[in-house]
C-alpha cells in the first residue's frame, strides 16, 4: 500500500488551482478562442457530408431524377421568388461581397505574416478555405445530383439520309435565315438590333418552354437579369450564368444582341432542371426555333447555321458545300463577322474561364468538361472521292444536326 506525502499533495493542488485560474482568465478575456478548431471541424464535417450526399445521390439515375424534380426544383422556386423582388442580381452582389471579403482577408493575412504571427496567419488561411469549401459543398449538394438525371428525349433523325437531302435541308434553313435577317432593324455596323426588353424576351421564351408540355422541366421560370459587370463576362468570353442558389439567370448585356435570346433560353433550361450543357443547348435551339418572334428565331438560325454547314461539308462534295455557303446573304455574313470581331477583342480572362468551367463540369461527373458545349459530328474518310476530288465521309450526325433534320421533316423550321 502506497503512503501519501501530504506536503507534496498540497503543493500539487496549489499549482493545479493556479493553472485553472489562469486558463479561466484566458478564456474569459478571449471568448473567440474557446473552440476554434471545434468550429472548423464541424464545418469540415458538414462540407464533407454535403459532398458525399451529392455524390451518392448522383450514382443512381432514379435518385438523381427525384432530386431534380423535388428538391432542386423547389429550391430554385423558393429562392427565385425572393431574388426576383430585387431589381439587381443578388448573385452579383454576393460575388462582390465575397471579393471584398477576400481582399480584406488578404491584407490582414499578409499583415500577420510581416509581424511574424505565423500561427494566426495559418488559422485565418484555414478559416477562409473552409468558408469557401462550405459554399462549394452547398452548391454541389443543391445542383450536383441533377447532372445525372435521365436524358431528355429530343426529336432525332435516326434514318439514313442522303447527301442530297442534307443539302436540301441546309438550303431551306438558310433561306429562312436570310428572310428573317431582311426583316430586322440594324445598327450602323450592320448588326441586328434587339428591340425587346429583357423581361419581354424572358416571357416569350418562357412561353415556348410551357408549350413543350413536359414535366421534365420545372414550370417555374426564374427571372433573368443583366449583370452590371457584364464587361467581366465578356473578357471571360461568357454569354450567361445560371445560379441555382439564388434562383437567378443572367445574360451578358454587352455581347452581340444576336446571341442574347439563345443564351437566355440556355440559362433558363438550367434553372428548369436541365443541367448538362449539351442538353441545355438543344433546349435553347428547340424553343427559339419554335418562337413566332423574328429576333428569337434569328438567334436560333444564327446558332444552327454553322452546324448545317458542317453537315454539308462532310456529307456533300466541295462544289455542293460552296453552293450552300454562297447562299448566305450579305446581312448574315456581316452578322457573323461582327460577332467574331467582338469576341476576338474580348478574351483577357478567357483561358482562366475555360480552366475554371472545365474543372467545375468535371467535378460534376461530366468527363468531357467544356467540350460538352461542343456539338460535333463524327466523320471518317471512306477512301472514295467525289468527281471534283473531295473525299467522301462516313458521317454520324451530332445531336443538334439530328434535331434540325427532324424539325425539317416535321415542317417546324
Amino acid at each position: 500500500m502506497q503512503v501519501f506525502n501530504l506536503k507534496v499533495l498540497l503543493i500539487n493542488k496549489t499549482k493545479l488551482l493556479r493553472y485553472n485560474l489562469s486558463m479561466r482568465s484566458l478564456f474569459k478575456n478571449n471568448p473567440g478562442i474557446k473552440h476554434p478548431w471545434l468550429r472548423r471541424f464541424i464545418i469540415m464535417i458538414i462540407s464533407g457530408l454535403l459532398l458525399l450526399a451529392a455524390y451518392f445521390l448522383g450514382l443512381n439515375e432514379s435518385s438523381a431524377e427525384f432530386w431534380a424534380r423535388h428538391i432542386q426544383r423547389y429550391w430554385v422556386y423558393a429562392f427565385g421568388h425572393i431574388s426576383s423582388i430585387l431589381p439587381f442580381s443578388l448573385f452579383e452582389i454576393l460575388v462582390l461581397v465575397a471579393l471584398l471579403f477576400t481582399l480584406i482577408w488578404l491584407v490582414l493575412f499578409f499583415k500577420k505574416l510581416f509581424k511574424g504571427r505565423f500561427i494566426k496567419a495559418l488559422n485565418s488561411l484555414v478559416d477562409i478555405v473552409l468558408v469557401y469549401a462550405l459554399i462549394i459543398a452547398i452548391y454541389a449538394f443543391v445542383t450536383g445530383p441533377s447532372y445525372k438525371r435521365a436524358p431528355l428525349n429530343f426529336p432525332n433523325y435516326s434514318e439514313e439520309i442522303s447527301s442530297d437531302k442534307v443539302k436540301t435541308i441546309a438550303l431551306a434553313y438558310i433561306d429562312n435565315f436570310n428572310t428573317v435577317a431582311n426583316d430586322l432593324e440594324r445598327d450602323s455596323a450592320g448588326s441586328a438590333k434587339l428591340r425587346l426588353s429583357l423581361d419581354e424576351l424572358h416571357n416569350l421564351i418562357s412561353e415556348e418552354y410551357q408549350k413543350l408540355n413536359d414535366d421534365y422541366f420545372s414550370s417555374y421560370s426564374p427571372k433573368t437579369k443583366y449583370l452590371l459587370n457584364s464587361w467581366f463576362l465578356s473578357e471571360m468570353q461568357t454569354t450567361g450564368i445560371s445560379f441555382s442558389l439564388t434562383g437567378e439567370n443572367h445574360v451578358n448585356k454587352l455581347m452581340p444582341p444576336v446571341e442574347i435570346p439563345f443564351t437566355l433560353a440556355h440559362e433558363l433550361a438550367h434553372s428548369k432542371g436541365v443541367m448538362r450543357e449539351d442538353d441545355a443547348n438543344l433546349c435553347a435551339l428547340l424553343v427559339c426555333l419554335n418562337s413566332d418572334n423574328s429576333f428569337i428565331k434569328y438567334s436560333a438560325y444564327f446558332r444552327a447555321c454553322p452546324r448545317l454547314l458542317s453537315a454539308v461539308y462532310y456529307s456533300c462534295s466541295k462544289e455542293d458545300f460552296e453552293e450552300v455557303q454562297a447562299s448566305l446573304s450579305s446581312l448574315v455574313l456581316n452578322e457573323y463577322a461582327n460577332y467574331d470581331e467582338y469576341w476576338e477583342e474580348h478574351k483577357f480572362f478567357s483561358e482562366f474561364q475555360v480552366w475554371l468551367n472545365d474543372l467545375y463540369l468535371k467535378s460534376q461527373g461530366i468527363s468531357t468538361g467544356v467540350d460538352s458545349y461542343i456539338d460535333q459530328e463524327d466523320a471518317q474518310e471512306s477512301g472514295t472521292y467525289y468527281p471534283d476530288g473531295s473525299p467522301v465521309y462516313v458521317v454520324t450526325y451530332s445531336p443538334m444536326q439530328q434535331l434540325l433534320f427532324s424539325l425539317y421533316d416535321q415542317g417546324e423550321y
